[in-house]
């Protein structure tokens, strides 16, 4: 029985899952919290909570905040370096993740955005970099929140920058998005995050889409939230 070990984005350890079960590129079995699981104790209670009332736009929710996190995974030798993991849940001592790309079994493919897909994120990231301009919104943004995401404009997309308080934000390139664009699935459909850059250096701010491919109304990414991590 092998076990992994779950580190969070500052490095320090939060548990370790003996493995019980491996399905495709799923893991899960026993969690046994280190201290660093502390700082995390409450979200996956009340994460555990929702799910066991069925308050499904909570988990959502949750979801995503855990997500945000960036747990990654050490995998059993100790020796690789950490992967980025995505549908992590933690319920008392059991644990479910999903593995990177990097360490899935030959031949299983991992979840790839298609050309148009890639183009539809650079046009919405475009579109909020531009400050949400009046007039027809590009497919896939929410036209409700228009407010929030200008506000978000201001704030990350200055043109011309503020030099003290404000930095200009990169439209990725589709190869960009390609190679680092995350795409990972949960009970409730595809999600993607993607790391921006400002002027040419990786910022600490991160654009989220949900992924709808069977809508016949609109297939394709939806912008949900830009968000400094």
């Amino acid at each position: 029985m092998d076990t992994w070990t779950l580190i969070d984005i500052d490095g320090l350890k939060i548990g370790v899952v003996q493995r019980f079960r491996y399905e495709s590129w799923r893991v899960s079995g026993r969690f046994m919290p280190d201290l660093g699981y502390s700082r995390y104790r409450r979200l996956f209670a009340d994460l555990e909570y929702a799910a066991n009332e069925q308050l499904f736009t909570h988990v959502d929710d949750l979801e995503r905040s855990i997500a945000a996190l960036r747990i990654r995974a050490v995998g059993p030798s100790g020796e690789d370096d950490p992967q980025r993991i995505a549908n992590l849940q933690i319920m008392g001592d059991w644990c479910q993740f999903q593995i990177s790309s990097t360490t899935r079994p030959a031949g299983e493919q991992p979840l790839a955005l298609t050309p148009a897909e890639r183009e539809s994120i650079r046009t919405l990231i475009a579109f909020v970099r531009e400050g949400c301009p009046d007039g027809a919104c590009p497919p896939g943004f929410p036209a409700d929140r228009i407010d929030e995401f200008r506000r978000a404009a201001l704030e990350y997309f200055s043109d011309p920058p503020d030099p003290i308080n404000h930095f200009r934000i990169d439209v990725p390139s589709d190869g960009y998005i390609r190679a680092e664009a995350l795409v990972y699935e949960h009970p409730s459909g595809i999600h993607v995050e993607l790391d921006l850059f400002a002027d040419g250096e990786r910022c600490d701010l991160t654009a989220t889409f949900d992924l709808d491919r069977e809508s016949a109304v609109f297939s394709g990414p939806r912008l949900y939230d830009m968000h400094v991590m």
